[in-house]
């Protein structure tokens, strides 16, 4: 975590004017200066920028704030990522505390991921396999592709850098067999780097070249590496996304790749799993718009359903495009037919469509209990929509079951204004407001903290860690009531939160209909969790047990 002292040491360097102006063409006018606005479309300048105040301010669509927020807003960074680049812009020197994340080398995977890259210029015949698949040796540099070659070679390479297994072993490049004997995850398979927000590799992912079993390999799990929050193209897509306003999500690494040779560049995929919750607010940074370009096969539909469903329940918006007939949209860049792609890409469907029809194609319309069986949970989606949208596929749905739209009820949603006393918790509130206060915070919680563990602010976290200048931000910024916690009691009550949540979650599942096996291992990760926070300590993020939370 960045220091207070590097933070204050930034904040008083920087200068508004010269900021801005490396972004806007800034006029002198009196003793302010004036712009077009960057955040919206204008003819007459009303975007102002106060030199001695050290704000700016658009008197057409009233946004304003400091050079941090400005930076935030336009670039789409996290606090902490606005820091690090004004720091380096203004050759400031952070200094960063102490946290309780176990240290990593991130040197290592720079030198494995070169090394990588390196064998794979020396192998002939995987770099003719590649352009085989349509990928262009332009594309092979933007995305870093290299090439795992035979288990010894590996070892040894790590050997000659004086590289200790246990920390590779720690980085995910090795495993560990049962007779203590250490080897190479990635064996005789293309690879494709992993980076993260922060753009950092972080892990790898690798496409076999011979018969393994498992086509695609990801790295393990591990404190640097987890595939529910990472989405790979991220780094290469990411100002592409601000600039259409739009995100592709695909399903495979050589479709992004293959996507973005198209002139797709927007394109990003989820490692080898279905979307997560947790990758809604590093999208929703960039964008409000969804494309998912999906296999047309039964998983495909499944995971595409499922994304959705998570899209809905968000401030996004989606639409879906399946690719039927075993034809992905790599094959089809790689044919050449990039018309037929773009028409794919056109006449997407409606999320909110897909997921009707998704119901109903499960059921059979014609045998009177499957109809009604479809009706009660499509009903069960149509309520959860807000009441104007409601009336908006009303009719959609009465179509689609063959009904009457008379027969399909409007749920009437009520409207509260506020959150009821009693529904508050003032430890909550408090790690919320201390977010809010120190944004800095808000990329080490979102580390180890689910939505979930919060009993009664779920919404206001969410929004928090989405926008911190949020209309919920401010609202719990402005209880004076609420106490603003120092790092010490910060993180203490969060390791409060999460003993709560892990102790709730056990009695819960105690109760519930789980096989022997379920139960046993969901109870195992729980004590283990527990037993990790009474030494002070975070327990890492597992995407296995988190299908357990609801």
């Amino acid at each position: 975590m960045i220091s207070e002292h590097s933070i204050e040491l930034v904040k008083s360097n920087i200068d508004i004017v010269d900021t801005i102006s490396n972004y806007i063409e800034l006029k002198k006018n009196g003793t302010n200066y004036k712009a077009r606005c960057p955040f919206h479309g204008e003819k007459t300048p009303s975007f102002v920028v106060s030199s001695v105040k050290q704000i700016y301010h658009c008197f057409g669509c009233g946004v304003s704030g400091d050079a941090i927020k400005f930076i935030m807003e336009h670039d789409k960074l996290t606090y902490i990522e606005t820091i690090e680049k004004l720091a380096s812009d203004y050759n400031i020197t952070l200094e960063y505390t102490k946290t309780k994340t176990v240290n990593i080398d991130f040197s290592i995977l720079d030198s494995v991921n070169n090394y990588y890259k390196k064998s794979l210029h020396k192998n002939d015949e995987i770099l003719k396999y590649l352009s085989s698949r349509g990928v262009f040796e332009s594309s092979i540099e933007k995305f870093d592709i290299g090439y795992a070659d035979a288990n010894n070679d590996f070892l040894n390479f790590l050997k000659s850098l004086n590289i200790d297994f246990q920390e590779a072993l720690k980085v995910g490049i090795l495993g560990k067999g049962d007779s203590g004997d250490y080897y190479a995850v990635f064996r005789q398979r293309i690879i494709f780097p992993i980076y993260s927000l922060k753009n950092k590799v972080v892990g790898f992912g690798g496409r076999t070249t011979i018969e393994h079993n498992s086509k695609y390999v990801n790295s393990p799990q591990s404190m640097v590496f987890n595939k529910s929050r990472l989405l790979y193209g991220y780094s290469q897509a990411r100002n592409n996304i601000i600039q259409s306003d739009k995100v592709i999500i695909a399903e495979g690494y050589l479709d992004v790749v293959l996507l973005h040779q198209a002139g797709f560049c927007n394109c990003v995929a989820t490692l080898g799993t279905a979307m997560t919750k947790e990758h809604i607010p590093i999208i929703s940074r960039l964008t409000k718009n969804v494309l998912l370009a999906y296999d047309g096969d039964k998983a495909g539909k499944n995971a595409a359903y499922k994304a959705m469903r998570l899209i809905q329940d968000s401030s996004l918006k989606g639409n879906v495009c399946l690719f039927d007939d075993g034809v992905d949209p790599a094959d089809l860049v790689a044919s050449g037919d990039i018309q037929k792609l773009q028409d794919i890409f056109s006449n997407s469907k409606n999320g909110i469509e897909y997921i009707f029809e998704f119901i109903v194609d499960k059921y059979d319309l014609d045998v009177s209990s499957q109809k009604q069986t479809a009706f009660d949970e499509c009903i069960g989606f149509f309520n959860t929509l807000s009441n104007v949208m409601q009336y908006e596929y009303k009719s959609f749905l009465a179509n689609l079951l063959k009904l009457d739209d008379k027969i399909i009820p409007i749920y009437r949603q009520k409207q509260t204004k506020r959150v009821i006393i009693e529904n508050e918790d003032t430890a909550e509130l408090s790690v919320l407001k201390t977010m809010v206060q120190n944004p800095i915070l808000i990329d080490d919680v979102i580390e180890y903290i689910e939505y979930d563990m919060f009993v009664y602010h779920k919404r206001e976290f969410l929004s928090i860690i989405k926008d911190v200048n949020s209309k919920e931000a401010l609202e719990v910024s402005l209880r004076d009531e609420i106490e603003c916690l120092n790092d010490e009691h910060f993180f203490k009550q969060i390791t409060i939160l999460m003993s709560r949540f892990y102790q709730s979650l056990r009695k819960r599942k105690l109760k519930e209909n789980l096989s022997l096996s379920e139960k046993s291992y969901i109870m195992r990760k729980i004590e283990e969790n527990i037993k990790i926070l009474k030494t002070n300590t975070f327990p890492t993020f597992d995407e296995n047990i988190t299908q357990y939370f609801h």
